[in-house]
């Protein structure tokens, strides 16, 4: 599977709005995944975890940074709610 599959089937899987992966610089198999979703952050339980752990061909996840960007005042239309997620020694796609 590449990437852009790998991205399309996490996107579908979570039903976000958005999948970034980026491979770390400078190692073999590692990748910085960032998840993007209007209005609320993604729900990271342990079934999520434990699917894009299959998903990537590795346990070796750390969950980093939360961010967010607002959207209108009254509604929130526009906002964008991100989680940053890495994953290490991926075995399970190839670029």
């Amino acid at each position: 599977m590449n990437i852009i599959e790998m991205r399309k089937k996490a996107k579908d899987y979570l039903k976000v709005d958005n999948v970034d992966i980026y491979k770390i610089k400078d190692s073999e198999n590692d990748y910085e995944v960032i998840i993007s979703k209007e209005y609320d952050y993604v729900d990271l339980t342990f079934e999520v975890l434990n699917e894009l752990s299959e998903m990537f061909g590795t346990s070796k996840i750390n969950i980093g940074q939360k961010s967010s960007s607002p959207g209108c005042e009254s509604c929130d239309y526009g906002s964008e709610y991100s989680i940053t997620l890495y994953f290490y020694n991926v075995k399970e796609f190839l670029i």
